[in-house]
Formats: structure tokens, sequence, C-alpha cells
């Protein structure tokens, strides 16, 4: 039962993140220039200062939540041992990733189309699937996400659990 907590608080996690990147996006696409491709990041036009500040503000809230949430479900959820809670924690951590990857990468920009392409930047065919997925998506969610940020968040979920059945 444990390990199917740690399932679902991944899927929570990850439609939390998921559906927050698509909203931002929608509201002010400009918010995300520096998530896509380098080569539409050197046509588009400089991001504003408040693209900037939304982006940063929703990265900070955003991250610190999915810390927060992991930490405190592998708590409550009774995961033991620091393997096992960086078990669980890259388990929920990839699930964010991939949530992001589908759901943002491919579904949300599908649904989206042009309304995400950043000013100056519309009919690019750098916004094309396939080399949205080759040059951003796959490099991105399958290598920086999964030796980089799963193992961060995982050390970080462990390292905090542990800590904190040790003070209680």
């Amino acid at each position: 039962i444990m390990w199917f907590h740690v399932i679902l608080y991944g899927l929570a996690m990850s439609v939390i993140f998921t559906l927050t990147l698509c909203l931002v996006s929608y509201i002010d696409p400009q918010s995300f220039t520096k998530m896509y491709p380098p080569a539409i990041q050197k046509i588009a036009p400089p991001i504003s200062a408040e693209s900037r500040k939304t982006e940063v503000t929703m990265l900070i809230c955003l991250w610190t939540f999915m810390v927060l949430f992991s930490i405190i479900s592998n708590y409550l959820s009774g995961v033991r041992g620091f393997g096992q809670l960086f078990l669980a924690g890259y388990i929920q951590f990839f699930m964010v990733d991939m949530g992001d990857f589908f759901g943002w990468n491919i579904l949300f920009r599908e649904k989206m189309g042009r309304k995400l392409h950043l000013p100056g930047t519309e009919g690019s065919e750098l916004y094309s699937r396939k080399n949205w997925l080759l040059k951003m998506a796959i490099p991105n969610h399958f290598g920086i996400w999964l030796i980089g940020i799963c193992p961060l968040g995982a050390l970080l979920n462990a390292g905090a659990v542990t800590l904190l059945r040790t003070l209680f």
C-alpha cells in the first residue's frame, strides 16, 4: 500500500505541475522564453521584466510546493530508510517529468498551437513537433531531468524525511 500511495502522490504532483505550467504559459507565453529551444530564443524579442518576474515567481512557488509535497507525502505514507525514500522521491519526480513531457510538450502544445509561439517567431519551423522534441523536449526530459532534477528532488526528499523521522 505504501508504494501505491507514492505513485498516487506522484500522479497528483504531476497533474499540479503540468496544469500550472499550462496555465502560466497560456496567460503569458513569453514568460517561458528561457525554456524554449536556443534557436527560438535567438530570434525572439527580449523577455519583458514582467514576464521574467512571472516565470521566476511561478517556478519558485511551484518547485517549493513540489518538494514540500514529496517530503510530506512520503513522511505520512510511512516510507522508511534513506534508500527507499530516495526511490520514492525519484519515482514522484519522474512522474512530474513525464507529466511535463507528455502533458505540456506534446498535448498542450499541440492543442494551443500558434497561441504559444513567441512574438516574432510565428511560423518558424522550430515549432514543429519533430524539431521541438529533438531539440528541446527529449534532451531536457530524458537527460537533464533524469540525471539532474529527479535525483536532486529525491535527495532532498530522502534527507528531509530522514531528518523529520529523527526529530519526531
